[in-house]
């Protein structure tokens, strides 16, 4: 900015005022296409959050998610581990992607990035299910984008 400043010193007095003025309307326009989201690579008004108390999963998800906890996540961690408080400190009023997140590149222990999208998915169903949390008339999403726009929240006690 000062560069510009500079040269608009070096410039006939009688331009500067039309140059100044010029420059600030640029200025203008440029904040307000970006405050708009209009001009590439400004940020974008958020997505609606959807909570998952509004029954986000379909129940034959959170069933198949709890043969796959059974299968795969048991013997290392007790059911207990992922209901009520705990669950609630690591996740609550965070997005469904982080725990998706989480899931599919740290899980299992002993060879982690092995779960599919499916798999993170249903097991995630089954964990809402577990901390009373509604079924829904769909199912959860296997896309962490999707699963962004989703807040974990979970029932009152």
């Amino acid at each position: 900015m000062a560069e510009q400043f500079e040269l608009l010193m070096t410039l006939q007095p009688s331009l500067r005022p039309r140059i100044a003025i010029g420059i600030l309307g640029v200025v203008w326009l440029a904040a307000s296409l970006a405050a708009s989201g209009a001009m590439p690579g400004a940020p974008q008004a958020k997505a609606p959050i959807k909570s998952t108390l509004s029954g986000v999963y379909l129940e034959e998800q959170a069933a198949k998610g709890q043969e796959d906890y059974m299968n795969i996540c048991v013997g290392c961690h007790a059911t207990g581990t992922y209901i009520g408080k705990v669950f609630a400190q690591m996740f609550d009023k965070r997005p469904v992607a982080d725990l998706f997140e989480f899931l599919i590149n740290k899980m299992p222990k002993d060879d982690p990035g092995s779960l599919s999208p499916k798999e993170s998915a249903e097991l995630i169903a089954y964990l809402l299910k577990i901390n009373k949390v509604p079924a829904g008339t769909s199912a959860l999403p296997e896309d962490p984008a999707a699963l962004a726009k989703i807040l974990v929240e979970l029932p009152a006690k």
